[in-house]
């Protein structure tokens, strides 16, 4: 019977080290489980970022041209450039045209510069805006704005000394 009570009391005794191992086993067995999953789902997603909500700027939109659509500005594909049709009108607009609309009238001059065009600015001082050359004489278009006022090249403005 001795023998037999020396088997009986290592049995407690190896019981509670092969319960120790098991659990230990099985926190092991759930951390790598665990961990697994977690990882797997942390490389798996797509990482969105995080948009704050900023309050959008009034005016700040842009036509396909650059324009600045909320300011009143638009593409004249005439004149190649944005801008108000209020201040500044899209058509192209000649220089005698621009003459008879700031109240000037169109008449002819006898021109003795060779470099000298139709509507040329007579606000500045000389026989046709340039210095004559001998034996050049050519007829050109000249906005008259009346007493006191230039054509500049553009319209009839105050004439000033």
């Amino acid at each position: 019977m001795n023998e037999n009570m020396k088997i009986q009391k290592g049995l407690p005794a190896q019981a509670g080290v092969s319960t120790l191992i098991g659990i230990i086993i099985i926190v092991i067995t759930s951390a790598v489980f665990f961990g697994g999953v977690f990882t797997y789902q942390y490389f798996s997603t797509e990482i969105q970022p995080i948009v704050q909500n900023q309050p959008q700027l009034i005016g700040g939109d842009k036509d396909s041209h650059g324009c600045l659509i909320a300011a009143g500005y638009s593409w004249c594909e005439t004149k190649q450039k944005c801008l108000r049709i209020w201040e500044e009108s899209c058509e192209v607009v000649t220089k005698e045209q621009s003459c008879l609309n700031s109240g000037g009238t169109v008449s002819t001059q006898d021109c003795f510069c060779s470099g000298t065009q139709d509507f040329y600015n007579n606000c500045e001082k000389g026989a046709c805006a340039c210095n004559p050359a001998r034996g050049y004489n050519k007829e050109v278009k000249v906005c008259d704005c009346g007493q006191g006022k230039c054509f500049d090249g553009e319209k009839c403005v105050a004439f000033s000394f």
